[in-house]
């Protein structure tokens, strides 16, 4: 068995040992196959970077066609109060500017809603990893 003297407090241990068991200091350099940051492999962390973009890209058109089925499908359904407006004198803007809130305010919140579930799955299951 091959014995290693602590440098520190002069105990020998074995060479089995990352560090020496009697005062917890690092005699020797841990073997490494590669840089890690944030328990990560740098080389694993490339490939997460490059798909975040078009995830992005995705979430951003799957919320827009939400926003705008809102829009569409409120307008339909309020489309007897649209005509009275229209023959008040009402702008096509005026008009229109509720239904834009509405829908950005709905699809916000189901945004919100859906990053919400998605962070306390990943944290779940993060747990349970």
């Amino acid at each position: 068995m091959d014995l290693i003297k602590c440098p520190v407090c002069g105990e020998k241990y074995s060479s089995s040992y990352r560090r020496c068991p009697f005062c917890e200091e690092e005699d020797r350099p841990r073997k490494v196959s590669g840089k890690r940051r944030g328990g990560h492999h740098v080389a694993e962390r490339k490939h997460t970077h490059s798909a975040r973009g078009p995830l992005i890209a995705v979430l951003l058109v799957v919320s827009l066609l939400i926003i705008s089925n809102t829009v569409k499908l409120a307008m339909y359904d309020r489309k007897d109060e649209i005509a009275i407006m229209k023959m008040v004198g009402a702008t096509n803007g005026f008009i229109r500017l509720p239904f834009v809130v509405e829908g950005f305010t709905l699809g916000m919140m189901g945004a919100i809603l859906a990053f919400g579930l998605e962070w306390m799955g990943y944290d779940a299951l993060i747990q349970k990893v």
